[in-house]
């Protein structure tokens, strides 16, 4: 597996004393975090990763299919607790798609969230991409 389910890791230790870019991304906007990534680690930017309810089997054919995986961390939110626990979830069953992420990008530094980016509509991508982000590190 390419990918890591969040549970197998604390997200207090995996943010603490870094500089991470933590984001959720459909497949159209993740070349962009992509492209920047030299961008955000020249920031110092430790990670860039991405987070995604979805099952590590989902997640891995996805990081297959975009080839991104020594650019971008992925990290599967299997049940939604982590996105639920930051009130980032929405409801798309009406899409037959269930509880998914909101979409968002943070910013954080040493544990504390110093920019959090969340869209209005799933569908937009107006303030949670990676040029945003970018210009908030």
């Amino acid at each position: 597996m390419h990918n890591k389910f969040l549970i197998e890791d604390s997200i207090y230790d995996y943010v603490r004393g870094r500089h991470r870019l933590l984001f959720t991304a459909a497949s159209a906007r993740m070349r962009k975090y992509i492209e920047n990534i030299d961008k955000f680690k020249a920031k110092g930017i430790v990670s860039v990763s991405c987070v995604a309810v979805n099952d590590p089997y989902t997640m891995n054919a996805w990081v297959e299919k975009l080839q991104a995986n020594s650019a971008i961390e992925f990290y599967g939110d299997f049940d939604g607790s982590f996105h639920k626990s930051l009130d980032l979830v929405t409801d798309l069953s009406s899409a037959l798609l269930g509880t998914r992420s909101k979409r968002w990008s943070a910013y954080v530094v040493d544990g504390k969230v110093k920019a959090l980016n969340v869209e209005e509509a799933t569908s937009d991508v107006k303030v949670s991409g990676a040029d945003t982000i970018l210009g908030q590190i």
